[in-house]
């Protein structure tokens, strides 16, 4: 898959990352981005965020 964290974080559309929704918020030059919801923020990588990722419907 290949992600597209810009359009992720500029359209502000939820993704489900193992079972929870989140907002991508972040990317950083050493791989990572930020995943934010009502509970806090998570910073994972993009391979993790990859094998993790549905799409909200």
């Amino acid at each position: 898959m290949n992600l597209d964290i810009t359009n992720l974080i500029l359209k502000q559309e939820p993704i489900m990352y193992e079972g929870s929704e989140y907002l991508v918020t972040s990317s950083y030059g050493d791989g990572t981005v930020d995943l934010t919801n009502a509970y806090g923020t998570i910073n994972v990588t993009f391979a993790e965020l990859e094998e993790g990722l549905e799409y909200a419907s």
